[in-house]
């Protein structure tokens, strides 16, 4: 590694000392370190070169605070942006395909990759991708994290590309629904049922943004998706699971009129 790369490795680990001045000292010197064209490709080098989990995942905390810096104040060119974000892909597939990939790294490294996102294109690829990797047993996770990451960044991003995206995001909901819908696995475990629970709540909220599902009843949401339906109930009733329940009330307040709610009951209590 280069010196500033090394200088980078020794600040890290600085922050995992004891010393109460050596992580000031250590805090100081990165908050600098930031502001500084070479900090990239610093991050990126210490990356390639230290294997250790908590380095790796504190590099690329670094570069998600560098691209929320930035790519806002519109400090870089569509090039540097663009060889940028090929960079951010190539660590977030290589931990994919890895022996043993690390899944607190995958989350880290989704953010980073959505965060990165800028054209319509960006969007569609991305979604296509978690798509896809829903059907894969060694992906699932990380199709998951980005089915999560998308919707939820973006409405809260303030960057103005993500707010005028949303749109585009949006008309891959129902193409989301059925993915999820066809890949609902019961032993997943807790966790992975949990963040399903989180991913089909927010795409079905996607809609509170104007424009909508095309479903207009919760009635022919539910024919359509029965897997998502039979398991949310199934994870809010027998299990007391708290996301599945917010994702169920999404469903119904996204899709169900008040006038309509008498009629979709006897279904619902048909389902449980």
């Amino acid at each position: 590694m280069d010196g500033l790369s090394s200088q980078l490795q020794a600040a890290l680990y600085a922050l995992h000392s004891h010393e109460t001045s050596a992580q000031a000292e250590s805090n100081a010197w990165l908050n600098e370190f930031l502001q500084s064209d070479e900090s990239w490709n610093a991050c990126i080098r210490l990356y390639e070169n230290d294997t250790t989990s908590s380095i790796r995942s504190m590099c690329v905390s670094l570069l998600t605070r560098k691209v929320r810096m930035d790519w806002s104040g519109g400090w870089l060119t569509e090039q540097e942006r663009a060889a940028k974000r090929e960079q951010c892909k190539v660590m977030y597939l290589s931990q994919i395909g890895s022996a043993s990939p690390d899944r607190l790294l995958i989350r880290q490294l989704v953010l980073l990759q959505v965060l990165c996102i800028e054209t319509e294109e960006h969007v569609r690829d991305l979604v296509q991708h978690a798509v896809e990797a829903l059907s894969h047993s060694t992906m699932c996770y990380a199709g998951v994290e980005i089915l999560l990451t998308i919707p939820n960044e973006f409405r809260e991003s303030s960057r103005r590309v993500h707010g005028k995206l949303l749109p585009v995001l949006k008309s891959y909901t129902q193409m989301v629904l059925d993915a999820v819908d066809r890949q609902l696995l019961p032993s997943g475990g807790d966790d992975m049922l949990h963040r399903m629970s989180e991913v089909i709540r927010a795409w079905v909220e996607l809609p509170s943004i104007p424009g909508g599902l095309p479903e207009t009843d919760i009635i022919e949401f539910s024919r359509r998706h029965q897997n998502i339906f039979r398991f949310l109930v199934s994870e809010c009733f027998d299990k007391g699971s708290e996301p599945a329940y917010g994702a169920l009330v999404a469903c119904f307040k996204g899709t169900c009129p008040e006038d309509h709610a008498d009629e979709a009951m006897p279904l619902f209590n048909g389902i449980i």
